[in-house]
């Protein structure tokens, strides 16, 4: 197979490059719309520069002659130079775990199966004392207990005001009958205003997280069930259980604002504060959210609100503190074939230019069923990545165009807003080919696949983020505005660096079984880049500068590849460590070079353990990764866990790098670059909550510093207490419930919210 080249982008579309005509560049452009034909409007784009199998490095090329010198050098070996070893080679991802310890609940791509998998952390849990096996982080809860500031926070008080303010609801009772359900909503609604503010929150800020909602028809539902006597509607409750999540997303919103504020460069101004300390919307609205849906047979009501409902509670797990799935995807892949099948049912996957007799000429019922549908694509394509699911859904099974704007069809009232989010939409198309593919190889079970296609895809994908996603520097330049495009492809940036992480980290694997050795070196270099180099710089400029590039609401898309990349580094580097100190006590006088690999390695945690506990203020769930890190760096510092005497030859020759004394030098270098990176990202991040670093300096200084001397670890817990804390003082607020009155007007149109009082629900005839 040859290269494939780059075509030069054509600015007009087909129809006009075709008739000879002027094009305005629209989506479509004017020209087609006068003419009748703007659903053939299309733009030829570019096709990717991807490597053909005969570019890449076979066995009788040198991989360690590719080693990067410098930044550059190190770019061009991240993005296209994956040698296959001996041409020939079969991988099958499934064979590489570890049959005796895989967890069958969790898909190949779950951290806690490449976390016993893993050689180094083999050795590492067989060495985790049998009272925290189960969960490591235990054992640094029971220490936190002893610190001082926790003798006058952890009673029972403040966790039942911590459990109703951010954590997760411990009554998860589904309630099924309507009328009981009905007087629990209205038990925790808050005043109407309340409620008209987080709506108008949501659709003026958070909803390129959410883009499947149609404003106007949304609002005019609530209008109706306000001023009507009962709720009659069948759709009704999937209404209500929309709202409920809304509010609550939008509430976390503000919560989070307040949080990160001077930390993350997010602003919290006086109406966040003034939202947060009117009412707290707690757990609860979940639960109830949850209840709404269970009103409905999801397996025979074919509806699109009870489908919008049910994607709305489902995104909730990726943005919500509470304790969900996110990091280990256990049940996504149900989740997602029964959204899939649920589209399907109501033709979704066809576009609706071909079913008029569905749509008519709504424009605006067309562009948000595109969105729906290809929002359940990313959202599929999002979570394959994460855990290695396989995808519900290939190019073959739909041909829905992708959304486009044209004047009057927006689904929001921001139409500079809506164009954001439908560019957004074109980059998946971009990507969706050979990730498709790959993940359906990792996914076989009964066939072996050639090293070379893999190879082939992953440096595809390489390829792709080159040319069309673009660098950790390309999103945080001061040149560009903040924008929902931006935020939206730094976390598909994220997203795919960790998929390559753990692709490579699988071909490290394989060539370290199949004993070419220094083609696994190239792979376990490129694994620690790819994660110090590339991802942990990008997790750092997320803190303090965040806001300087991004609009503040795209945060929320970025929740769950934070705590998936803090996992699968977790993995990464402390393996790593293991590896060489057990190499060290094998061999380490024949290496005594990788003394010096060590310390950068170990640097580079604690670095990580800092950005960790910055992020940790702004996302709650990292604030346990956080914990889990400190205990693990106790645990590497163990001597217990290098006496070879307590392992097996087994275990030590799988542990043992099969390095040279040139490629310690090479990984030396790497490393180098790798914490210069940091630091170039450190510098612009500052301030941060570590009062007591002022510099790398502190970090890389004497070796008898105490490795949790370079940040002040009891910080994100003051902070998360004082966010809890602003919670019981509500009832003292300005903002009272009682003294609001029950209508607000908005963009000069007059709401009442008061849509539950004296409502009964009746039969459906």
């Amino acid at each position: 197979m040859t290269a494939k080249t780059r075509q030069r982008k054509s600015y007009s579309c087909i129809n006009c490059r075709d008739k000879k005509r002027k094009c305005d560049r629209g989506k479509p452009c004017s020209s087609c719309v006068r003419s009748g034909i703007a659903s053939t409007c299309k733009y030829n784009t570019p096709t990717l520069t991807v490597l053909g199998p005969a570019s890449i490095l076979y066995d009788n090329e040198n991989a360690s002659s590719l080693e990067p010198e410098g930044e550059d050098d190190i770019r061009d070996f991240l993005r296209l130079k994956n040698p296959v070893g001996i041409p020939g080679g079969k991988i099958n991802f499934f064979k590489l775990l570890c049959n005796n310890l895989i967890e069958p609940d969790y898909n190949v791509f779950s951290w806690i199966n490449v976390y016993k998998s893993d050689p180094g952390m083999r050795i590492y849990l067989k060495n985790l004392p049998s009272n925290s096996k189960l969960f490591v982080e235990q054992v640094v809860v029971d220490d936190f207990h002893r610190d001082d500031i926790f003798k006058g926070l952890l009673n029972l008080e403040l966790d039942e005001l911590y459990r109703r303010s951010v954590g997760p609801d411990s009554e998860n009772k589904i309630i099924h009958n309507e009328e009981e359900l009905l007087l629990a909503i209205r038990s925790v609604l808050p005043n109407t205003v309340i409620i008209a503010t987080h709506v108008e929150k949501f659709f003026s800020e958070l909803y390129p997280g959410f883009p499947f909602l149609d404003e106007s028809a949304f609002r005019k539902r609530l209008m109706r069930m306000g001023n009507g006597p009962r709720i009659t509607d069948e759709n009704d409750w999937a209404i209500i259980g929309i709202l409920l999540i809304m509010v609550r997303i939008s509430y976390l919103s503000s919560l989070w604002n307040i949080s990160g504020s001077d930390r993350l460069g997010a602003v919290a101004n006086r109406a966040d504060y003034e939202l947060v300390s009117s009412a707290t919307i707690g757990p609860e609205f979940i639960r109830l959210a949850r209840s709404c849906l269970k009103q409905y047979d999801l397996q025979s009501r074919n509806s699109l609100w009870v489908l919008q409902c049910n994607i709305f509670l489902q995104i909730y797990e990726r943005v919500s503190p509470e304790e969900g799935e996110c990091a280990t995807g256990k049940s996504s892949q149900i989740i997602h074939a029964s959204l899939i099948q649920h589209a399907l049912s109501l033709k979704l996957h066809i576009d609706p230019d071909l079913l008029p007799q569905l749509y008519g000429k709504n424009e605006k019922y067309k562009n948000l069923v595109r969105k729906i549908w290809h929002f359940l694509v990313s959202y599929d394509y999002f979570d394959s990545i994460s855990y290695g699911n396989y995808p519900s859904t290939t190019k073959m099974v739909f041909n829905t165009r992708l959304p486009t704007h044209i004047e009057g069809n927006e689904n929001i009232q921001d139409t500079k807003l809506e164009k954001e989010v439908l560019g957004s939409f074109e980059f998946l198309d971009f990507t969706y080919g050979p990730v498709h593919d790959l993940l359906v190889d990792i996914q076989s079970l009964k066939t072996d696949h050639k090293i070379e296609r893999i190879v082939f895809l992953a440096t595809a994908i390489e390829s792709t983020i080159a040319s069309i996603i673009g660098q950790v520097d390309t999103f945080f330049s001061v040149e560009t505005n903040p924008s929902t495009d931006k935020g939206i492809r730094f976390a598909l940036f994220l997203y795919l660096k960790f998929f390559l992480l753990t692709i490579f980290s699988y071909l490290q694997s394989y060539y370290e079984r199949t004993k070419q050795y220094e083609t696994a070196f190239f792979y376990f270099k490129k694994v620690l880049i790819i994660g110090s180099y590339e991802i942990l710089p990008a997790m750092f400029r997320l803190v303090g500068s965040f806001g300087d590039h991004f609009k503040k609401e795209t945060f929320m898309l970025t929740p769950q590849i934070i705590q998936l990349s803090c996992h699968r580094l977790i993995i990464t580097l402390v393996s790593a460590f293991i590896r060489i100190e057990i190499t060290l006590k094998s061999n380490g006088q024949e290496l005594s070079g990788l003394h010096g690999v060590k310390i950068k390695v170990l640097q580079i945690l604690h670095l990580f353990l800092v950005n960790a506990s910055a992020l940790s203020i702004y996302v709650h769930y990292t604030w346990r990764v956080k914990k889990a890190l400190e205990f693990a760096l106790r645990k590497i510092f163990d001597g217990q866990l290098y006496k070879l005497q307590n392992l097996t030859e087994l275990e030590i020759s799988k542990a043992e790098l099969k390095i040279s004394k040139e490629q310690v030098a090479d990984l030396d270098k790497a490393l180098q670059s790798a914490l210069l990176a940091i630091e170039k990202a450190w510098k612009p991040s500052l301030p941060i909550p570590f009062a007591s670093i002022d510099n790398l300096d502190y970090i890389y200084g004497p070796k008898n510093r105490a490795p949790f001397e370079a940040y002040d670890r009891s910080e994100p817990d003051r902070m998360w207490y004082k966010v809890s804390s602003c919670m019981s003082n509500g009832s003292n607020s300005k903002i009272s419930r009682n003294n609001i009155p029950n209508k607000l007007q908005l963009n000069n149109v007059e709401y009442d919210f008061n849509i539950f009082k004296g409502m009964t629900f009746v039969e459906q005839g």
